[in-house]
């Protein structure tokens, strides 16, 4: 380094032109060794003068060769030009001299390579060395692009290709001390992985391509050295240069009208070992074995290795793909797409080893039939590896319909022509079974263009020796899927003349031959594949309608030995429920059949039940009755699946489907509820709603089996109703039919059926209500009034009574929870009527009567049918029973809505056909004032005793201000209880339990505000309205609802709440203070309430002051009304 430094190199240029202008080699060489030791080492600032001794140097490369001239002078020449390689191979070293070198070296490198091939004796080591030296030092320079393209530009490749054929004389390419082939290869690989360089170099034209494939065919090897192998390189870069120059060409239809296309194909067909290796690579992939059939699965058959060693596995990316092994089977399909467009026709010769010796025929037989079965499967849709689509989206159309249609017609051809004369050798049956030959044969029969090959391979494995290979189209589940899809071949596949019927006809053979044996049904088991096994012999039962539309005798289809009846009998077979069950089918199944044999079934099902309506007899065998009629059982089969019942109802189904509903199966009753849920038109249309009617209104006519049945199917038919009651015109229809009243009826007597009637035994007592137990005896004393007292039934037991109770028993019950009992006097109750009702245990299954219930509230809103309903004692006193009971609490429910939803047209006075509000009045009330109640076992529900309550309000808040005075006071009293629980749950306990409880939970606060609005208007109420607790109740809302932390969840509703309680607030606060006096009301206790919540897992908080909350009112103006209201309490605590 220091030496170069010096500047010793300044005058080396002229020494070197002077040395050799003299011919002294001994200078001249000194000269070449102090710039190889110096040059790559020199700095920018002297590069000039190892510029110009590059220029000197490489003009001795350019030298002619005269072979006349003594061999001493010949050798003295070449060492000379060696000296000038080895000078250049360590100036490339040096980054700043490579432009000089691209530049002045590289044409005489040029020159100097093509002499070397042109003179022979590359082979000998000195002169290895010296091309070597040379390929290391392009190495180095041409990564740079430019220098690249300079190099094509130059002509270097021709030579290289040269080299690289050169170098790799012999039956294989044995990558040892010999690195020249390996550092030709390389340096054309750089040159085709640039663009222009590629085309600049014109690969094809200077044998760079034909040189690639003789050196891939020469790396392939069973056995790569460890840890690294040449070959490997080889192999890589071979591929990549090949894949560059391949992708130059463009698409399938550019490369078949190149000119270089055909001569890329000579060249293929001049090296067999090239295709050869390629093809072992392929084969590689099955590990060259793969099991024997019927045998122990540890025997294997190995794959006779004919085609020689395999490329080399470098697991990099390779021109696009993944590894080498694919790029290799890539560059195998390009030839063998080629080899058939263009009609050469050669290299398919290799593939198929046409030309063996004698001695290998058996062997190469095998070998090409396993090489075309696992080529085949490998270019299946489905196989997961995809290795043959293409990397270019825009190449799918071509692939999909020019590429592999013509690969795999000749792969075909090949393996018939292979399996042909050997079909009954064990290995090939294996070959068989284990590549899955009948799955790909019947997949792509259903192209037309592969349909006739693929159709002649089938018949040659059924034909010959059917009873031996019948077992092959069971080995595998895809398989045996391709085999039902080609039953309805003449949809599925465009042929001509009789080829449809021809390939129809073998497939039934293929399955009669396996249902004979047994195969079929334990083969769909197997691989779980009834669903596509049902759907294709559905299909096929009707292939000879056609044929027999115009035969007289109906019955020759089903007795005929024809394909359709021998598809009908694997159907049954698959299908067969056993006797008195019903058939089970999945969803796929179902919608199968529908397609293909829903409307032949549902004509057979109409036709039934006229017959039966002609004939006093109906002719069946085993004189079973039309409900176990096969078609009919298929079709109640069908139409418990959506997806089928679609397709029945398309198709006019209905109608037949509610003929069987009429006879009172429950699951034709339960496809109709389904089939109307989004259209109810469909079913009116064909009056299914009429004929499942009458079946809760003729009760005669319908022998039930036991009452567990009777009750499922008076469910389904109520529950058929209410989905048509959810329309307009379902209602309308359901409402207008003939059978209306009796249902109406029917589902009151159902609901009715749960409470008993009983006398009364009337006693007197005398009833006085008191504030303390201590004080009753002197209370007593002014008490003179006297109340009759009766006895109530118990709910839980028929034989024991109770001493009914006084209201203000229940008041002072009611004051205790409020904690603001009030005074109150003695009241006479109003005389009972002479029964009572009672009502029954409630079973765990209630299903029938909430499905009557909901009938009866769809329909309630209906002038007529509501009079009907509510001239019903009975039924009302039923309806307010369950509203106040809390054993069931789904029905509880159901009678709160239904009384809610009447609310709008209660009486003040009890009138025929209507109502009163003093009934629903009770009824809400006792809603209201229960504490806890039983969650819904309703599986998914969402409701609970909010949901209850809430409904109670709003009914409620319909009636109040026509109820009676002391029901309005009583109401208002469970009211405020319901008000504390609420607000206290949701503020101070912050127990809001799930979403759709705090949802329901705003709601009820909602609603209870709406009343305690409507009551503080009443003056007869204004005391009760006036408790402290209610008051602070009211504040905590305030303060949490605007509190910095508060949530937004359920806004609106709190927010009607809050400005609802801001208003109250502002009533009682801003009133006089002699009025607050009276009401016991303490302005200063209220303005420090402060809202302690808790929080889980964590200290209790304060939330914000009653001040500060209503100062946030009014600067939110979330709610005006509740902002001016807050501003005038503030004007009023804060003077």
């Amino acid at each position: 380094t220091k030496l170069a430094a010096s500047g010793v190199l300044v005058p080396i240029s002229d020494s070197l032109r002077n040395a050799l202008s003299q011919q002294d080699l001994f200078r001249f060489s000194a000269c070449l060794a102090l710039v190889r030791f110096c040059g790559p080492h020199v700095g920018a600032g002297n590069i000039t003068s190892v510029q110009e001794a590059i220029r000197v140097a490489t003009g001795v490369l350019t030298l002619p060769v005269d072979l006349h001239r003594p061999q001493e002078q010949l050798e003295t020449t070449e060492n000379l030009k060696a000296s000038c390689i080895s000078t250049l191979e360590a100036l490339s070293s040096n980054a700043s001299l490579w432009s000089s070198i691209s530049k002045d070296a590289l044409p005489s490198i040029v020159t100097y390579l093509h002499s070397s091939c042109d003179m022979g004796g590359v082979d000998a080591p000195a002169r290895r060395n010296t091309l070597s030296a040379a390929l290391r030092a392009i190495v180095r320079i041409i990564q740079q692009p430019s220098h690249a393209v300079a190099s094509a530009r130059a002509g270097l490749a021709e030579p290289l290709a040269r080299l690289v054929i050169g170098g790799t004389q012999g039956t294989s390419l044995e990558m040892g001390d010999d690195e020249m082939p390996l550092l030709a290869l390389e340096v054309l690989h750089v040159m085709a992985s640039n663009p222009e360089a590629r085309r600049a170099a014109k690969l094809f034209e200077c044998g760079v391509i034909e040189s690639v494939c003789c050196a891939i065919a020469k790396s392939a090897t069973n056995k790569p050295k460890k840890p690294t192998d040449g070959r490997a390189d080889v192999a890589f870069w071979g591929l990549e240069i090949l894949h560059e120059w391949l992708n130059d060409m463009g698409g399938l239809q550019t490369i078949l009208q190149s000119p270089f296309a055909q001569g890329f194909m000579e060249i293929v067909a001049r090296d067999p070992n090239f295709v050869k290796a390629l093809c072992s690579t392929l084969l590689l992939r099955t590990g060259m074995k793969f099991g024997k059939f019927d045998s122990d699965p540890k025997e294997t058959e190995s794959i006779p290795p004919i085609y020689g060693p395999p490329l080399v596995l470098v697991k990099e990316n390779c021109a696009g793909f993944a590894n080498t092994h694919i790029a290799a089977l890539n560059i195998l399909f390009a030839i063998c797409v080629l080899d058939v467009a263009l009609e050469f026709n050669k290299v398919w010769g290799i593939i198929l080893l046409e030309n063996t010796k004698s001695s290998e025929v058996d062997d190469s037989e095998r070998l090409s039939a396993t090489f075309c079965a696992h080529f085949l499967r490998l270019l299946m849709d489905d196989h997961q590896d995809k290795i043959f689509i293409p990397i270019d989206p825009r190449s799918m159309d071509a692939f999909n319909t020019i590429s592999r249609p013509l690969v795999r017609h000749s792969l075909l051809d090949g393996l018939k022509n292979s399996l042909s004369k050997r079909m009954g050798d064990p290995y090939m049956i294996s070959m068989v079974v284990a590549f899955e030959v009948p799955r790909v044969c019947l997949s792509v029969w259903k192209d037309p263009a592969l349909a006739e090959p693929a159709f002649a391979l089938v018949r040659l494995m059924v034909d010959s020796h059917e009873d031996d290979l019948i077992h092959i189209f069971v080995e595998s589940k895809e398989t045996l899927l391709s085999l039902f899809d080609l039953l309805n071949a003449d949809s599925e596949v465009e042929t001509i003349g009789d080829q449809a019927e021809q390939i129809r006809g073998v497939v039934a053979s293929i399955l009669g031959s396996l249902a004979e044996n047994g195969l079929l049904t334990e083969s769909v088991g197997k691989f779980g594949v009834r669903s596509a096994a049902i759907a294709a012999l559905a299909s096929a039962c009707l292939a000879d309608e056609k044929t027999t539309a115009d035969d007289d005798d109906e019955d020759q289809l089903a007795t005929s030995a024809t394909m359709s009846s021998r598809c009908m009998q694997c159907l049954v077979e698959l299908l067969d429920g056993g006797k008195g069950k019903m058939m089970t089918l999945s969803p796929g199944e179902a919608v199968a059949i529908a397609q293909s044999l829903g409307q032949k079934i549902c004509h057979m099902v109409i036709s039934r039940f006229l017959e039966r309506a002609k004939l006093d007899q109906y002719d069946m065998e085993d004189e079973e009755d039309v409900m176990d009629a096969p078609d009919v059982k298929m079709l109640c089969a069908l139409a418990q699946h959506s997806g089928a019942l679609k397709v029945v109802a398309s198709i006019g189904g209905l109608h037949a489907l509610s003929l069987i509903a009429a006879e009172g199966e429950l699951s034709a009753i339960l496809a109709l509820k389904i089939a109307c849920e989004e259209n109810p038109s469909i079913l009116i249309d064909v009056d299914g709603h009429i004929s499942v009617m009458k079946l809760i209104s003729e009760d005669e006519s319908i022998s039930w089996r036991d009452e567990t049945g009777r009750r499922k199917i008076e469910t389904a038919v109520f529950g058929l109703l209410t989905d048509l009651c959810e329309f307009t015109k379902g209602r309308r229809a359901v409402t207008s039919a003939e059978h209306c009243a009796d249902c109406i009826s029917h589902a009151a007597h159902v609901i009715g059926a749960l409470v008993v009637e009983e006398e009364h035994q009337e006693v007197t007592k005398t009833i006085a209500v008191v504030e303390e137990e201590e004080t009753e005896e002197a209370n007593n004393k002014n008490d003179e009034a006297e109340a009759e007292t009766g006895r109530d039934g118990d709910a839980e037991a028929e034989v024991e009574t109770e001493t009914v109770t006084d209201e203000h028993n229940e008041e002072e019950t009611n004051n205790e929870i409020t904690e603001n009992p009030m005074t109150t006097g003695t009241v006479a109750p109003p005389l009972l009527p002479p029964t009572y009702a009672r009502k029954k245990a409630i079973s765990s299954d209630s299903k029938l009567e909430s499905a009557a219930l909901s009938f009866l509230a769809k329909i309630v809103s209906i002038e007529s049918c509501r009079k009907a309903l509510m001239s019903d004692t009975h039924f009302i006193a039923t309806l307010s029973l369950l509203a106040k009971d809390t054993t069931s609490f789904d029905l509880q429910l159901q009678a709160t809505a239904f009384l809610s939803q009447v609310a709008p047209f209660a009486t003040n006075i009890k009138m025929e056909g209507a109502v009163s509000t003093t009934e629903l009045a009770e009824a809400f009330i006792e809603v209201l004032q229960v504490q806890t109640l039983p969650l819904s076992k309703s599986k998914g529900s969402e409701v609970n005793a909010n949901s209850l309550k809430s409904i109670a309000a709003e009914g409620l808040a319909v009636i109040f201000d026509d109820t009676p005075e002391e029901h309005q006071e009583k109401a208002i009293r469970a009211v405020i209880s319901s008000w504390m629980s609420i607000i206290k749950k949701n503020t101070v306990q912050r127990n809001t339990g799930s979403e759709s409880d705090q949802r329901d939970s705003a709601r009820l606060a909602y609603g209870l505000s709406i009343l305690l609005a409507r009551a503080s208007s009443m003056g007869a109420l204004r005391k009760i309205l006036a408790d402290m607790e209610l008051l602070k109740s009211m504040i905590h809302v305030v303060e949490w609802r605007y509190d910095s932390k508060a949530s937004n969840n359920d806004q609106m509703y709190w927010e009607v709440s809050v400005s609802n309680s801001i208003q109250h607030l502002s009533s009682v606060i801003c009133a006089t203070e002699e009025s607050q006096k009276v009401l016991g009301v303490s302005v200063k206790a209220l303005v420090s309430t402060i809202l302690t919540m808790a929080r889980p897992g964590k200290a209790p908080r304060k939330t914000c002051d009653f001040s500060t909350a209503l100062r946030r009112v009014v600067e939110t103006k979330r709610d005006l009304s509740g902002a001016a209201a807050a501003e005038r309490i503030l004007k009023r605590i804060l003077h």
